[in-house]
């Protein structure tokens, strides 16, 4: 249970951990929104060690570090000789997390060609690798997270409203705020402020 992980006194992070539950086992994108710093990174591994795909890979991405130009290689892979430089075959972490959980830390940084690739990862769960017509389905259970605001950066063009949406409020997707409440980690017992 994953009110187990975090234990507080806070009404607003009780009621957030109760409506996570009634998502947990549903294969519905999550989205967690909080300022930098608040631990939706412990939240999104909380999420996976209480679903019922804890046994399986937790793999962690943070969007923003990775550079745009590696970007789609990094999350879809590609085969050898797809472009220069791409001496091996390189797995992705859509695939490396089948049966699992994907986290796509800083969702916001995305570039929008990339955006239109997750769209419709979402809406078929597949992919190609990069230099393939192959196309290969997952089963991963996806959460995303940012400090930024989508509904502004929609209208400034920066994140598609196609994006958005499903990962806001089309489908029964959970969208809850850590806000500054924070969580100060992911082991059974810890205390929220």
């Amino acid at each position: 249970v994953l009110r187990d992980f975090f234990q507080t006194r806070v009404a607003a992070v009780r009621n957030l951990l109760e409506t996570i539950e009634k998502v947990l086992d549903h294969d519905v994108p999550i989205l967690i929104r909080g300022e930098s710093g608040s631990g939706k990174d412990h939240l999104a591994r909380a999420i996976h060690a209480c679903s019922n795909r804890r046994s399986e890979p937790f793999i962690e991405i943070d969007c923003a570090t990775i550079p745009a130009d590696l970007f789609e290689s990094e999350i879809f892979g590609h085969e050898k000789g797809a472009f220069t430089g791409a001496h091996d075959r390189r797995t992705g972490v859509f695939e490396l997390a089948h049966r699992g959980t994907l986290f796509l830390d800083e969702i916001a940084e995305m570039q929008p060609a990339t955006q239109v690739k997750l769209l419709r990862f979402l809406e078929t769960r597949s992919f190609e690798r990069i230099g393939s017509m192959k196309t290969i389905s997952v089963n991963v259970r996806l959460v995303v997270a940012t400090n930024r605001n989508l509904e502004q950066m929609v209208r400034e063009g920066t994140v598609r409203e196609d994006l958005r949406e499903p990962l806001v409020n089309g489908r029964g997707v959970l969208d809850r705020a850590v806000g500054s409440q924070g969580f100060t980690g992911a082991g059974r017992g810890t205390a929220l402020r």
